[in-house]
């Protein structure tokens, strides 16, 4: 990598913090260094973690929490998410555009009196993602019915995603990699790093597969490792980037961290000190060539449910060991990325604001396009490794 430039954050102290109710659901900034850390002894957020993943749109919700939770939730998003905070998408025509939006999702709850997540959040939370020109900005409980008459493309058929995070398999002379997923339980960590591992025995094939189809991201550290030995050229993958950081640790470690203490029982990702400072790590993404160089060819298999680290994967594929894209385009989540929860604290509502601001603006909500379609979106990993050379000469690559 190149060598990074830090500097403080302009979001290191704030005299805004929220209603007293948000504050106990976080670690006092005097003793952790920052605000909005959240505090693990905490029952209410780490019950709410804990379920979050399984929150459906017809659970129970109650409007009234959810309405007074909507101040609070400007809080954060103006101190948390790193474009507005930052400066690069605030200014006074943001602010206008949140407040609006806020006011509005409030008026709705009041006169329809919803009571299923679904119903609370509409497409409230669809537009807060246009606000903030962030496709991450998912709220879970979202009803996909809704969503679809808003944006078709994000919700078309998907591929069964279910089985391990990594699976390894051969047709013929083809090694067939499916990655569902890039993060999960211990247990599926595991297996990413198990598919890692193994990369030598890999790249002795010329022929890869690496089907992503359904993967919603995670960490995209995973390629980056698998592929770090067999890098063919030094390559710079894109505009710099930049991340907000504590000491060593990115700032979405902690909170993530709590999430997952919440949810699998692991341990906590490091301790805060209150002497540290938020500040703000910046780079180009630069790889060099490995030690042991690959010259094969390499298909990576698309949908529109693959997404953030997801499509990073996609693009580092592409551009570094000049993989084909295959299927159809992503769903476009790539400007922001390392995403932190943060819990608000009557109604339970979670947003996941973006802590890194990657160099990707152009696909955002587009999506990553393709080099060539398949005959049939869910045709699988071992019928596509059957017709490889044909599917290979068919792709055009967009790069």
């Amino acid at each position: 990598m190149t060598t990074p430039n830090m500097r403080d954050s302009f979001t290191s102290v704030s005299d805004n913090l929220g209603s007293d109710q948000l504050r106990r659901l976080y670690l006092d900034p005097a003793d952790a260094g920052v605000p909005w850390l959240l505090d693990p002894d905490n029952h209410f957020a780490r019950r709410v973690l804990a379920g979050y993943e399984q929150r459906r749109p017809t659970d129970a919700c109650d409007p009234h929490a959810l309405a007074a939770d909507l101040d609070d939730a400007l809080v954060l998003i103006k101190q948390r998410h790193i474009g507005i905070a930052e400066g690069e998408f605030g200014g006074a025509a943001m602010d206008t555009s949140l407040h609006s939006w806020a006011q509005d999702w409030k008026r709705r709850l009041t006169d329809d009196q919803p009571r299923t997540w679904g119903e609370a959040i509409g497409l409230d939370g669809y537009r807060l993602r246009r606000v903030l020109g962030d496709s991450h900005c998912n709220i879970r409980g979202e009803d996909p019915e809704r969503l679809r008459l808003a944006d078709p493309r994000r919700h078309q058929t998907r591929i069964d995603d279910h089985g391990p995070a990594a699976e390894i398999s051969t047709v013929e002379d083809v090694l067939c990699v499916r990655v569902r997923r890039l993060t999960g339980s211990p247990d599926q960590v595991a297996e990413l790093q198990q598919w890692v591992d193994d990369h030598e025995r890999h790249f002795e094939h010329e022929k890869i597969i690496v089907d992503l189809r359904g993967n919603g991201g995670g960490s995209d550290n995973f390629v980056l490792s698998w592929i770090e030995t067999h890098i063919p050229r030094d390559t710079v993958l894109a505009d710099e980037a930049y991340t907000w950081m504590l000491g060593d640790h990115g700032l979405s470690e902690w909170n993530f961290g709590i999430q997952q203490l919440a949810m699998y029982g692991t341990a906590f990702p490091f301790h805060p000190d209150p002497a540290t400072r938020l500040s703000v790590y910046r780079e180009a993404p630069h790889l060099r060539a490995g030690s042991n160089p690959w010259a094969g060819q390499m298909l990576v298999i698309t949908d529109h449910a693959v997404a953030s680290a997801g499509e990073s994967c996609t693009v580092i594929l592409r551009d570094v060991m000049g993989a084909r894209v295959l299927g159809s385009p992503t769903a476009g989540l790539m400007l922001f990325g390392n995403i932190a929860p943060y819990v608000l604290p009557r109604s339970g509502l979670v947003l996941r604001l973006g802590t890194t601001r990657f160099g990707y603006p152009a696909v955002e909500f587009e999506g990553i396009p393709v080099d060539g379609s398949l005959p049939d979106p869910l045709l699988p990993i071992n019928r596509v490794a059957v017709d490889f050379d044909q599917l290979w000469r068919r792709c055009t690559p967009s790069r």
